[in-house]
This record gives structure tokens, sequence and C-alpha cells, in this order.
């Protein structure tokens, strides 16, 4: 009872802190769609919206081309950052708010509050505007990048690491399906994910956050590894490029169950020392 006393008043103000953003910023978006920049009046296919990761990132998509997306490095600010990237996209691209056709998001795993940022964000667009949303993992992302640009001839491993010495694994086929479901996993549980899960070959191509700790541990057990040239991560521009290849794969807002957040851990918060109070009693 001492923890929620200590603990819930801060974490709600900050969760309420994080909504008033939004939805503010949300209601400015639809006081204001009026036509904007250059007035170009071709319709917009699809709005990508990536906060999931140590980033945040959008991304616009004009008749199946990505024409605009610009991306922000940051661990925690998504929410005051996101909807005025929004506004600039749009501007730049010199398009109308309600020519919004699809809005894409990553719903996880990646971090907590940057997860609810994006999916609160793509809800509210969507109900506004009465269009579908497209969703994806975070792994799904990175994966669909590494099959576009480098595209492995093995089975992909994908991994995204977390704040601590674990990592979000999961093996895709070389034709992006999946093989196995995600994992929350170290460098060992990694290993025997592979073991339980590739069989058809001793080799296997890696994307995402790959560290010489995972190449090294997977050569011991004699595993080829193969990566991609750039580090990977998940990014609007991609999950725009998937929203485009996949668009059948959507939910309509207010018909269909929006998507849900898509967590590997719980949230990372402990207990305070000694129940709460200064020393133990």
């Amino acid at each position: 009872m001492i923890l929620l006393f200590i603990y819930f008043p801060n974490f709600l103000q900050r969760w309420l802190d994080h909504c008033r953003n939004i939805f503010t910023s949300l209601l400015s978006l639809l006081i204001n769609s009026f036509p904007v920049g250059n007035m170009n009046t071709k319709p917009l296919s699809v709005l990508a919206i990536e906060t999931a990761s140590q980033a945040c990132s959008v991304a616009l998509a004009i008749k199946g081309e990505v024409v605009v997306t610009q991306l922000k490095e940051m661990s925690s600010g998504q929410s005051e950052a996101l909807f005025p990237m929004i506004r600039e996209i749009l501007f730049e691209s010199g398009i109308r708010y309600k020519d919004i056709g699809v809005v894409a998001v990553t719903r996880g795993p990646g971090s907590f509050t940057g997860v609810r940022i994006g999916l609160a964000a793509a809800h509210g667009i969507a109900l506004a505007r009465k269009i579908p949303i497209f969703d994806a993992t975070t792994l799904e992302v990175i994966t669909f990048k590494a099959l576009t640009d480098d595209r492995p001839q093995f089975p992909v491993l994908s991994v995204i690491k977390t704040k601590q010495e674990t990592y979000y694994a999961q093996i895709f086929s070389k034709s992006g399906l999946q093989l196995c479901a995600p994992r929350l996993a170290a460098v060992g549980g990694i290993c025997d994910m592979l073991q339980e899960t590739v069989f058809s070959t001793s080799n296997i191509f890696l994307t995402g956050d790959i560290h010489s700790k995972i190449v090294n541990a997977l050569k011991e057990k004699g595993w080829g590894c193969m990566q991609s040239t750039v580090p990977s991560c998940a990014s609007a521009y991609w999950l725009a490029r998937l929203a485009i290849k996949d668009t059948h794969k959507t939910s309509l807002g207010g018909v269909k169950k929006f998507p849900e957040p898509f967590y590997l851990q719980p949230l990372d918060a402990k207990p305070a020392k000694f129940g709460g109070q200064l020393r133990p009693s």
C-alpha cells in the first residue's frame, strides 16, 4: 500500500502528461486540416509512425512511393516531438491532412512508453478520419529492410537490444515467414532458439542490433554468420514501405479491433527499499 502511494501518483501524472500532449496535438491537426504547402491534391496513401525504438520517426507515402521521411534519435520525449514532425512532413509534401488514407504504426517490442505513444496517436488519427490502421512489430520492420536491401539466401535472425544484457529476437525465413515467435533472450538463449528452429542449414543472416558477442557465440556453436553491412533499426520509412506491400493487412478504425501493444518484458520499475520506509522498522 505504501508503494502504491509512492509510485502511482508520479506514474499517473507522467502518463497523463503524455496523453495530453498527444491529443492536444491531434486536436490541432484536426482543426488545421486545411490545404498546406503547395496545395498538391494527390491522395496520400500512408502516414507511418514509429516511436517504439530509441527514436521518433514519421514518413509519408503517396501512390506507393515514400516521398518524405523524418527521424530524430531520442530515448524519451516522443509525445512532444511526434505531432510537430507530422505537421512538418505534411507541409513539406504539400498535401491535405484529410488525404491520409492509411495510418501505419509499430506496436513493439520496444520502449514501454514509446509503444503507447505511437499507438495512441495512430488510434486517434484513424478514429478521427475513419481510415484503416496497418500495424507491424519492430522485428518485422527491420527484417523487411534486410530482405529488401540485402536479399539474404539464408534464414534471418533479427535482434533488438534492450536496456539490460538481453535482446528481443525472432527468426524469419529468407522469404519473410516467421519461423518462431518473438522472444526476450540473452545471447545463450538466442543460440538455443536457433538450434530449436533452423534445421535445413547451418548459415544465418543477422540484422538489427548485432553485437560481436552474438556473432562470436553463434560461431562457437558452428553457425556461419552473414550480416547487414549497415546497422538496421525500425523506422517509419521502412514501416511505410512494408504497409504499401501488405495493404490488405489493415484494420479499419471504429470497425475492427485496434492493434494492441506488444511487450516481451514487464514495465522496468523497481520497488523502493524497505517497503518505501526510510529505514527498516
